[in-house]
């Protein structure tokens, strides 16, 4: 993305299927404005969340307003190996909020039954790759009866996505992050 001033702007629904769906691009708070009237209107769930309440939050303001996106970098933050998305990445708890925020989108956020499977088969297979011993069983326990993932979807992500890489094509894009 060029960061030359440029704005584009997004329907709800587009910026929560193509900026939001597959995780939170919005990965500095001071990076947005918000309507207070949007928040206002919103559940609180981010609230009890540690790891990924900031994805939840995004969501729903999303949901109550279309989005403006500036491609020019009006601040800066600094990144250190302390921060809390560094010592959580293989945490049961944060993969239990995961699961919690996508079991939302998959319920909220109208998305075709092929992006529902892919969406699943990459949660499966991050289980698998992040998680440990106890922590995996227990995670792919909840991920089964809670949100109805299975084998079978991290197969079918793996078939879409080589298939996708033979004809070079991505229909699962995402918005460009600055």
């Amino acid at each position: 993305m060029k960061l030359d001033g440029s704005v584009n702007f997004y329907p709800s629904h587009t910026f929560l299927r193509h900026g939001l769906y597959w995780g939170a691009c919005i990965y500095n708070a001071s990076m947005s404005l918000f309507r207070r009237s949007a928040y206002l209107k919103i559940e609180k769930k981010f609230l009890g969340m540690r790891y990924s309440g900031d994805w939840m939050f995004w969501i729903e303001i999303a949901q109550h307003g279309d989005v403006a996106r500036v491609h020019e970098r009006l601040d800066y933050f600094r990144q250190h190996d302390k921060r809390v998305t560094v010592l959580s990445d293989s945490t049961l708890d944060r993969h239990k909020e995961l699961l919690a925020i996508r079991k939302y989108i998959w319920q909220n956020i109208p998305m075709g039954t092929v992006f529902r499977w892919v969406s699943k088969g990459v949660v499966y297979k991050n289980i698998k790759r992040e998680l440990k011993g106890d922590a995996k069983t227990c995670c792919l326990k909840i991920a089964h009866y809670e949100c109805g993932i299975r084998k079978g979807h991290f197969i079918f992500e793996r078939v879409t996505k080589v298939i996708c890489q033979i004809i070079h094509v991505n229909p699962f894009n995402k918005l460009r992050e600055v």
